[in-house]
């Protein structure tokens, strides 16, 4: 998490960014290792629904307030998500509207318009 707080991104991402980022790598990495009672019983449900609707393939879903910066936990997500596999990371990006996709380009660092992820 220390890259996500440094100084030498720009933009910075929000506290509450970062935090539900946090919550999602704590239920995907740590949560398993420690196995509370309640992790064992969440797993189980989360395993069984995305074994019905998703063919086995995890989805996340994050609930946060207009403005707060959802597409930027989405592009930090999906960062997240291709440097821990070893092999190439697909990224599927369902856009609900125009206004996000139209955001979509400057969250890409591939392109021109990317400025997410530059360091100073």
């Amino acid at each position: 998490m220390k890259f996500w707080s440094g100084t030498e991104i720009e933009p910075r991402p929000f506290h509450c960014q970062v935090e539900a980022l946090e919550t999602l790598i704590w239920l995907t990495e740590a949560g398993p290792a420690t196995r509370p009672p309640a992790w064992v019983a969440l797993q189980g449900e989360l395993d069984d629904l995305n074994g019905t609707w998703n063919e086995g393939i995890p989805r996340f879903a994050f609930k946060m307030a207009t403005g707060t910066g959802k597409t930027m936990v989405m592009a930090m997500m999906a960062v997240w998500t291709a440097f821990r596999r070893p092999s190439r990371t697909d990224i599927v990006v369902i856009c609900p509207n125009l206004t996000v996709k139209e955001r979509l380009p400057a969250h890409d660092p591939a392109t021109d318009e990317g400025r997410l992820f530059t360091a100073h």
